[in-house]
């Protein structure tokens, strides 16, 4: 019973935990990986039981559940000498896309034409903003101020339409 009441909020203790940890890690203030890699470990088992007992389960949410449970072992084990290989790599690589494919189709259901064509404008132009990025083009910063205003303009467009149809 205790542990119903307290399961709620031990998901968001450890992401909490898990930032402030890694923060500290890349701040060079502590050395020590152990803490970071419970701190993964302790997301990873906690979205786990979170999902274990979650009504409804979509297949968006098996694949992302997954891919944290997937990613959270690899980051507790990679100071334990697991080799990262390649063949984990493309597998997660893989998963990641199937999920991020599939939130984009949940996110276009129901959508306006002009809605889909601003984001999908605004996501071309992330991705000219990533490759400038890559090669050191000038410029890229740019790209990302356009590509942040044109989904802004369609979110708040879907919204207003949103609005007007209440």
């Amino acid at each position: 019973m205790l542990f119903q009441r307290i399961q709620p909020f031990l998901l968001p203790i450890s992401w909490l935990a898990l930032l402030v940890l890694e923060y500290c890690r890349i701040q060079h203030i502590t050395e020590s990986r152990l803490p970071v890699q419970l701190a993964y470990g302790s997301v990873g088992f906690f979205y786990a039981i979170r999902y274990w007992n979650k009504k409804g389960i979509r297949y968006t949410d098996t694949v992302k559940c997954v891919l944290i449970v997937f990613w959270c072992a690899l980051q507790t084990s990679f100071a334990s000498g697991v080799r990262f290989d390649r063949l984990v790599f493309y597998t997660f690589f893989l998963l990641g896309a199937l999920w991020f494919i599939l939130e984009l189709i949940d996110l276009f259901k129901g959508r306006t034409k002009g809605y889909r064509l601003l984001l999908l404008f605004g996501g071309m132009l992330m991705g000219l903003r990533l490759v400038m990025r890559v090669f050191h083009y000038p410029g890229a910063a740019v790209i990302m101020v356009l590509a942040y205003m044109v989904v802004t303009v369609g979110f708040v467009s879907e919204l207003v339409e949103k609005i007007r149809q209440v």
